[in-house]
């Protein structure tokens, strides 16, 4: 499905000004995301698509996102019942994890908007807008960001923001690493 996506580091007050103005569509949940490519955090901007498993709840699915420009893109996903097998297979056509991320997520709607509110372990609190049509959302985004107050300039993917403070801060590096490696150990 071809999907566009804007993300923002938001406050606490954000969020509570967005949760007065959307309606709910699913409850928080923990999500987890194992991100695997052949050139780590470089995977998206060499090859055009990043693999990774993801599990929320009790789903899993592998998941292949490929970008179409800088906020448009296709993601294709398969059911499995295994979080396992999925990195299993990622890893016997060559790929290696790089990004694991541990989030809660909280699914909300405004207008044709769909609103993320995630607070990723490492990173902090963000929100991502998701929708299809930019001519038909572009108001309704203005508004939204005007209601909520959020000021913030559009973030990158998250992998990119990973990848940057990974780059320039050497301590941010170290739980980073250690982070993924633990997480790799136990499953």
């Amino acid at each position: 499905m071809l999907e566009q996506e804007y993300r923002y580091e938001v406050s606490e007050e954000n969020i509570k000004k967005i949760k007065e103005i959307c309606s709910e569509l699913e409850t928080t949940e923990r999500q987890i995301d194992l991100t695997l490519g052949y050139l780590g955090f470089n995977s998206l901007e060499k090859y055009g698509y990043v693999c990774r498993v993801r599990q929320k709840g009790n789903k899993t699915w592998m998941e292949i996102k490929t970008r179409v420009d800088d906020y448009t893109f296709n993601e294709v996903e398969i059911p499995i019942n295994d979080f396992n097998k999925g990195v299993e297979f990622f890893k016997a056509i060559g790929m290696t994890p790089y990004l694991y991320m541990n989030r809660s997520r909280e699914i909300l709607e405004y207008k044709n908007l769909k609103i993320f509110i995630d607070d990723i372990e490492l990173l902090g609190k963000f929100i991502e807008i998701e929708f299809h049509d930019v001519q038909n959302a572009s108001k309704n985004i203005e508004s939204f960001l005007s209601i909520t107050k959020i000021c913030s300039e559009k973030r990158p993917l998250y992998g990119d923001i990973f990848k940057h403070k990974i780059e320039t801060n050497q301590k941010f590096r170290i739980e980073f690493e250690e982070f993924l490696d633990k997480f790799l150990k136990e499953n």
